[in-house]
């Protein structure tokens, strides 16, 4: 009787689940290809992004910068720690350093006070763990808790790790109970930060104007487009497709003001200790300010005028449409509106002569519109119901505060209502 054979374990392979290996290699071949295109578009990318970042300002120019200057940061406040001071732990510097270049200098230095006063409190909170409990297992347990607990404080920041952070080096290091070695940590740490935030304050400290000023112009035209659109609507044929669409635009003004706003908020926290920053500076900020509080009162306005186009559109409103005549000026009205938001960001960083034309036009439109006799007697809600938000909007533009762009308050004929 012939022995069994046993089968090659050189020669047994896994079974493929009956897919050929050719059937394998194919299906294959479309992943290998888009990992291909990705890679060949990170390599593609990164020079144009480099080229962005040096032609022209932006995120890519900050970001750029602020990478640089945390290089700087690091190997100057290693330099110093290292070949200077020849401090025992020289990496702590660099460490601190690199945090501390914050995208605002006022950052920087809150960060650098909070930083160090953690620091100070887990070197404390180590070296009374190592003293008071006898088990140095135990005591890194303990300083872990109570350093996490105590970080929590909201006068850390966003530093409070640094308290068990700092706990858990030095018991593992075993310098807790060195006086010499706990000092050693805060002027690492110390030293560190003061270089971040030197090399923050020092160079090319970043600011947020064009940034400021890109919020506020898209906000604008935004809103400008969107009281063209009202303009052709009631100038041609006031359609709910039509009317759809500019309150789903009006709703994304919500968002375009919450975005300025942000905006803002950087523009005025990189003000502060800032010394590329003086005078006109803030008062650039203060007509930004007044500029955003003009155009996130637009939105409710807007709101209005779309729902009292929806409701005319859809013959909600208990009277007629006014006459061609009379909706030819009310569309002339909007779109002189739309054109002083357009020019509010400009009037905003000192070019005030267009705005104040644009707003004095848009008053005496709204004077005669106002004063206009309509053949149609019985559209007198409709022509209320469409002036009102028109008004608001202009009142908001008028006293914007944005410079000196006033137009004079002109008698607009008392009630709409009466004077159609």
């Amino acid at each position: 009787m012939a022995p069994a054979r046993h089968p090659d374990p050189v020669q047994t392979r896994p079974p493929t689940q009956g897919v050929p290996i050719s059937d394998q290699a194919h299906r294959s071949a479309p992943h290998r290809q888009r990992i291909r295109d990705h890679l060949s578009t990170a390599v593609t990318a990164a020079p144009r992004w480099l080229a962005t970042a040096v032609r022209r300002p932006g995120p890519e120019r900050r970001y750029l910068v602020q990478a640089v200057k945390s290089a700087v940061a690091a190997l100057v406040a290693w330099l110093i720690a290292d070949r200077w001071l020849h401090l025992p732990q020289p990496f702590l510097a660099p460490y601190s350093a690199v945090f501390l270049v914050h995208w605002t200098v006022y950052r920087s230095v809150t960060n650098s006070v909070q930083q160090i006063a953690a620091v100070a409190a887990g070197v404390v909170l180590a070296a009374a763990a190592q003293h008071l409990l006898p088990d140095q297992l135990l005591a890194l347990v303990v300083a872990v808790l109570v350093g996490t607990l105590l970080g929590r404080w909201r006068r850390f920041g966003d530093n409070g790790s640094w308290v068990a952070l700092t706990a858990v080096l030095l018991l593992t290091w075993g310098t807790a109970t060195q006086e010499v070695l706990l000092l050693d940590r805060l002027q690492e740490t110390a030293l560190g930060a003061a270089v971040g935030v030197a090399v923050n304050a020092l160079v090319l400290p970043p600011v947020y104007l064009d940034h400021v000023r890109q919020s506020l112009q898209e906000l604008a035209d935004q809103v400008a487009d969107l009281l063209r659109q009202a303009a052709d609507a009631v100038g041609g044929h006031i359609s709910e497709e039509r009317v759809a669409a500019l309150v789903h635009g009006s709703r994304r003004v919500d968002g375009l003001v919450r975005a300025a706003d942000q905006a803002l908020g950087w523009g005025w926290e990189g003000n502060r200790w800032n010394f590329r920053q003086g005078r006109p500076h803030q008062r650039s900020m203060t007509r930004y300010d007044h500029a955003l509080a003009t155009l996130r009162a637009a939105g409710p306005h807007l709101h209005e005028a779309s729902i009292a186009l929806g409701s005319l559109a859809r013959g909600e409103l208990p009277t007629v449409r006014p006459d061609p005549a009379w909706t030819a000026a009310y569309a002339r009205l909007l779109t002189g509106l739309a054109d002083a938001v357009e020019q509010l960001p400009s009037a905003a960083r000192g070019d005030e002569h267009d705005l104040h034309d644009l707003l004095a036009t848009s008053q005496e439109r709204l004077t005669r519109l106002s004063r206009l006799r309509s053949q149609r007697p019985e559209s007198a809600t409709a022509r209320s119901t469409l002036l009102l938000p028109a008004r608001r909007l202009l009142d908001e533009l008028r006293h914007s505060g944005v410079g000196a762009a006033t137009a004079p308050d002109d008698d607009v004929g008392g009630d709409s209502r009466q004077a159609c």
